[in-house]
């Protein structure tokens, strides 16, 4: 079995668990934000447009939690990009087994489509129409940090948690902008 898909100790998953917990409380405030806000969020372009780069981004991160690794041989990632297409293919479906499975590739993808949402709303032209979400993210340090490249040897937890706190910040944000719309 590869080092990718060995049994995790306790240890090595307490940061899965945790940081999917994060994940989901972020997925649950912006559940309320949008039961709460359903026509004010319809009705503004620069909030629906934040709010559904929000679900996706947290959508990503929920999948990329999980699968966190350390295998950084290119190789390793184009075998898995075709092990990927080829369930696609096969099967018309992927499965959370089949991101594991892949996660040489899979992980790199969540990760990334979750950056890129989060560096959307990081955007001048979205943080021009909203500046209490830019002053949230560069309080924290974070605009930079999301928006920049990741390089060759990023740490994968580190990315994840810099995302995670990303996305927080800017749920924030987006909460305090009119609290007594939220339900």
């Amino acid at each position: 079995m590869s080092q990718d898909h060995k049994n995790l100790t306790p240890k090595e998953l307490e940061p899965i668990v945790e940081n999917r917990m994060l994940v989901q409380a972020i997925a649950l405030e912006l559940l309320k934000l949008i039961r709460g806000r359903e026509d004010f969020i319809a009705n503004h372009v620069i909030h629906r447009r934040i709010v559904m780069l929000c679900v996706g981004a947290a959508f990503s991160l929920w999948r990329a939690v999980p699968l966190v690794h350390v295998n950084r041989r290119p190789l390793d990632n184009v075998l898995a990009s075709g092990d990927y297409l080829e369930q696609i293919v096969r099967h018309n479906s992927i499965t959370h087994k089949d991101d594991d499975k892949s996660r040489a590739w899979s992980f790199g993808f969540y990760l990334s489509n979750a950056r890129y949402r989060i560096k959307e709303i990081c955007s001048d032209e979205i943080c021009r129409e909203w500046p209490e979400g830019r002053r949230a993210l560069e309080s924290l340090g974070l605009r930079e940090a999301v928006t920049e490249q990741r390089q060759m040897n990023y740490d994968a937890g580190d990315k994840i948690k810099e995302s995670i706190m990303a996305l927080r910040a800017i749920v924030d944000a987006l909460k305090a902008r009119s609290p007594n719309e939220v339900a």
